[in-house]
């Protein structure tokens, strides 16, 4: 196959792949995104609680922050702040592949 014979065909299925691309990202969102939301929620919760059990040194005096806004977080990333008198750590930790 010659060259423009090649560079014909990638312009011919070049924009009906982005076009599929776009839909599929789409329905990813619109479907499963709810689902994804809680997994943050769940695991941003459970984290919380082993720092508050891991850390007790920093909680009669510190407070988790609440987000206002969750935000999902790539590769099964939870992050959590903490409100220390006039300091605030964030701490983040990845899952990985279990």
């Amino acid at each position: 196959m010659d060259n423009r014979a090649r560079e014909s065909i990638v312009a011919v299925f070049r924009p009906v792949y982005w076009v599929l691309r776009w839909l599929v990202i789409v329905l990813n969102k619109i479907l499963f995104g709810w689902l994804y939301l809680i997994w943050q929620i769940k695991g941003d919760a459970a984290f919380a609680d082993d720092i508050r059990t891991n850390l007790y040194f920093l909680f009669p005096a510190g407070e988790i922050v609440k987000e206002r806004w969750y935000r999902l977080l790539p590769f099964d990333y939870v992050s959590v702040r903490v409100n220390y008198q006039n300091a605030c750590f964030s701490f983040a930790r990845g899952a990985g592949a279990a």
